[in-house]
């Protein structure tokens, strides 16, 4: 059993470092495949079992969503993206972290940068707790939900289809959910007091995006740089929408780019639907860029120079040919 659990350590390894380097095409598809033929490895080992990611940390897998997490928690152009923007900033502020991915990415490749972590549901809060001692990483991790104010309990919900790592506040209401657990909630004001410098926030909380934004004036006024889901049938839920996102960094004078996942920065025009739904689909979601106007020149070249980047609006065609390439040097 142990060469059989080192294997599947050595294979996961190989796996996650091929997703990074590498695009799949219609990985989605392959997905329940590969988990279903890897079950069994931690199903039999007591505890499961811990992958070295990419990057250097440990990565505790020990059942069937750990390991879906792994393999599709790495967006590879978000995720090289965040390597490049935290290089202007001393903060990395993760809400709805999940099981850590990206908030050990970045602190295992900066040991002294100041990593926030927000997690609600406990399972989830507690594999990232778990995966943060694990790889003897200092991560500030709450256990609450991010939102426009504070307050003691309310309520959060799971879909049952989908990823099973989607919970919200305010599912939507066609789609079939229960009642997960009561959640203390805070708004990133209250959590910070007083002014703080310019930040780099990654935000993926299942259309609260607008209520957390409303709550962190101060992050806004600090000219901090934003990665946001946008998901516009998941903040019709929250009675939002896309539009009033992106209004509130335009108020601000914000520049809005979508991050294609092959390599593209499209930069999102006024009075217009997000790109991504134009090209595929309004039921899917995608991260988007949010820089302040002052920033843009200077994080564009590096991006160009770092990883590079296209930018612009590209056809449908150019888009579904590009390639990233690799990333040859990590920050």
């Amino acid at each position: 059993m142990k060469w059989q659990k080192a294997l599947a350590e050595k294979l996961l390894f190989f796996l996650t470092m091929t997703i990074y380097l590498i695009r799949i095409p219609r990985l989605h598809v392959l997905l329940p495949t590969l988990v279903e033929k890897l079950q069994s490895v931690f199903k039999d080992s007591p505890g499961g079992i811990f992958v070295t990611s990419p990057f250097g940390f440990k990565f505790h897998i020990d059942d069937n969503f750990s390991l879906q997490t792994l393999l599709t928690s790495c967006e590879r152009a978000t995720l090289r993206l965040l390597f490049v923007l935290s290089k202007h900033t001393n903060t990395f502020i993760n809400v709805g972290a999940n099981f850590g991915y990206y908030a050990l990415a970045i602190k295992r490749t900066n040991l002294n940068k100041n990593v926030i972590a927000f997690e609600p549901q406990n399972h989830n809060f507690i594999k990232l707790k778990s995966n943060a001692l694990e790889n003897d990483l200092s991560i500030e991790i709450n256990q609450v939900a991010v939102a426009d104010f504070s307050q003691k309990e309310r309520k959060l919900f799971k879909y049952r289809d989908g990823n099973p790592g989607m919970f919200t506040l305010s599912p939507i209401e066609e789609r079939e959910y229960i009642f997960d657990s009561l959640v203390e909630t805070i708004s990133l004001d209250e959590y910070f007091k007083q002014e703080i410098p310019k930040s780099l926030i990654l935000m993926d909380i299942e259309g609260g995006e607008v209520l957390a934004l409303k709550g962190a004036t101060r992050l806004l006024k600090s000219r901090s740089l934003f990665i946001c889901e946008v998901n516009s049938l998941m903040l019709q839920a929250y009675s939002s929408s896309s539009k009033e996102l992106f209004e509130l960094f335009k108020e601000v004078d914000y520049l809005i780019y979508w991050i294609d996942e092959r390599g593209v920065l499209a930069v999102q025009p006024h009075d217009c639907p997000p790109i991504h739904e134009v090209i595929l689909g309004r039921e899917n979601g995608a991260n988007y860029l949010f820089l302040p106007v002052e920033d843009c020149e200077i994080l564009e070249k590096n991006l160009k120079e770092s990883l590079g980047f296209s930018f612009g609006i590209k056809t449908l065609l150019e888009l579904s040919t590009f390639h990233l390439p690799r990333l040859s040097k990590r920050s």
